[in-house]
């Protein structure tokens, strides 16, 4: 095991990698560009002051920074693409360990061209689509696997955004809007899902060639890309008549997947299951997820330290090879809605007190301070567990209304119509509730109708008569 770990990331991510390290009796090193860092510096044994540009830190900086302290890994924060790729390339020719990250599957599994092919190989059935040249390919390839399509760039993360093109005369408009931020080189056309089940499959793999898929979570909930809400298991498996088949399928097909990508660590293996159960693999993320507290809480495991034992060489332990899920736990992002917010200092962060056993809250700043970078614009992680769904849910309802952050606006009011809307109650919704929430709050309200006014009645009193 290692003996000592700098972690890359600043923010919540850091101090929740230096709880572990501190249990199992590793230094923890923290990075820090402003004296206003506190949530992640207090949690670590070391920190180390480094030079940030918007609020940014060069890689040469946190390589320094890691020669300085004499560690022997560098643990990277959450699962990304981008922000990881340069670091991980670094550290390799470096000779230190780079934790749950090899540079090589990362340029792999970004590169949405060469990951079709992978599944190929792997005998998984990716999304329906494939690479374009030119609008005419991308005419013929749509009609070949049929409307709605989405037009994307060869990369993840790059900024493309995903394209709708729901018909031959909104292909076009999609091509030239994904082709204006992609110059050269092909796009990617693939089939729109309707009404599918975003579910992530997450394995652990080690250095001796065992792999293992030990939990689900379902990732539908979604704004913009960005994931607010994770459920683990997921309702889908655990509601349908054949959910028990899909999970066996799906844990096979992860576990196929991971031993082609030959990854070593926990890798998530994305899905979407369509309504006839039909499964399509999306992707794939290397390292710990972001939103990890809800299968940490129904799995009983430590996902950072498996991490580690699985970096350090050791073997996937028993307690995933022979784990056994039980109950039900729902994580959240609170986030900030104002970019122009950004420089603003959290004047308070309040949640309701509750048991640790039924309720996590990990917040990214300290009162009194703004977010760190890393971080933005997530204000905390909330997770609340229970033995059952309704219950997990009607907890985190209840946390969510006392929840408190002035003056930042946040999306708690999001939130909270996701987890009482009645399709979600049921485990009855897809990828585009969150849209179809905002477009119904959009909606203009129709004026009350005017009632006619009735009409007065003039009353004449006779004089008496004399």
């Amino acid at each position: 095991m290692f003996q000592k770990v700098l972690i890359a990331r600043r923010g919540e991510a850091a101090a929740r990698v230096a709880r572990t390290c501190k249990r199992l009796g590793i230094d923890a090193v923290a990075l820090f560009s402003e004296a206003a860092e506190s949530v992640h510096v207090e949690a670590c044994d070391v920190a180390k002051e480094v030079q940030a540009e918007d609020g940014r830190v060069a890689t040469a900086d946190v390589l320094a920074a890691a020669r300085e302290a004499g560690v022997d890994a560098v643990y990277p924060g959450y699962a990304s693409y981008t922000a990881h790729q340069e670091l991980a390339r670094l550290f390799e020719a470096e000779g230190l360990p780079f934790v749950g990250l090899d540079p090589d599957l990362l340029d792999l599994v970004r590169d949405r061209i060469r990951f079709r092919e992978v599944c190929d190989a792997a005998g998984v059935q990716p999304v329906p689509g494939g690479p374009a040249e030119s609008l005419s390919d991308a005419y013929d390839l749509a009609h070949q696997i049929g409307f709605p399509v989405l037009v994307k760039g060869p990369l993840a993360s790059m900024g493309v955004g995903l394209h709708l093109a729901r018909d031959e005369e909104e292909l076009k408009p999609a091509w030239e809007a994904a082709r204006a931020k992609v110059a050269e080189g092909p796009l990617v056309v693939e089939r729109r899902i309707d009404r599918a089940r975003d579910i992530e499959v997450l394995v652990a793999a080690d250095s001796h060639g065992e792999e293992s898929a030990f939990t689900e979570c379902e990732t539908s909930i979604v704004s913009e890309g960005r994931g607010l809400l994770r459920e683990c298991p997921s309702p889908e498996l655990v509601f349908r008549t054949d959910g028990e088949a899909l999970r066996e399928m799906m844990y096979d097909l992860a576990i196929r997947l991971t031993r082609q990508l030959a990854h070593i660590g926990v890798l998530g293996v994305r899905m979407l299951v369509d309504p006839d159960g039909r499964i399509y693999v999306r992707g794939a993320r290397l390292g710990l997820p972001n939103l990890h507290g809800a299968p940490e809480m129904v799995t009983q495991l430590d996902l950072v330290e498996l991490q580690l034992r699985l970096a350090s060489g050791e073997p996937v332990p028993d307690e995933v090879r022979q784990l056994q899920p039980s109950g039900h736990a729902v994580t959240v992002q609170v986030l900030a809605e104002e970019d122009a917010q950004r420089r603003e200092s959290v004047e308070v962060l309040r949640f309701p007190s509750l048991p640790q056993r039924t309720t996590r809250v990990e917040p990214s700043v300290a009162e009194g301070t703004n977010v760190p970078p890393d971080d933005w614009p997530r204000l905390a992680k909330i997770t609340c567990f229970a033995p059952i769904r309704h219950q997990s849910i009607l907890t985190l309802d209840r946390v969510l209304a006392a929840t408190q952050a002035p003056p930042m606006k946040t999306n708690v009011p999001t939130l909270r119509r996701v987890l009482i809307h009645e399709g979600f109650r049921a485990g009855q919704y897809d990828c585009d509730l969150v849209d179809a929430l905002m477009a119904e709050q959009e909606k203009p309200k129709p004026a009350p109708e005017s009632k006619p006014k009735p009409r007065s009645r003039s009353r004449s009193r006779s004089k008496p008569k004399r």
